[in-house]
């Protein structure tokens, strides 16, 4: 991450992301690629009840 000087309020400094933290991003986004596909062939129901025993079982 790199700072800046807010382009609308110098006054301030903003965090940009770089290179570096979009391949890291987007690696992080891919690491879940799994987990959104078998959730995929699940019905709003069985997510809802898939979501409740983890809540639980993490409890």
């Amino acid at each position: 991450m790199r700072r800046h000087t807010n382009p609308s309020d110098r006054r301030s400094r903003q965090i940009v992301r770089t290179g570096a933290g979009d391949a890291l991003y987007a690696d992080f986004e891919a690491s879940f690629a799994f987990a959104r596909a078998a959730i995929a062939n699940l019905t709003a129901e069985e997510q809802d009840q898939l979501a409740t025993l983890l809540r639980k079982a993490l409890a």
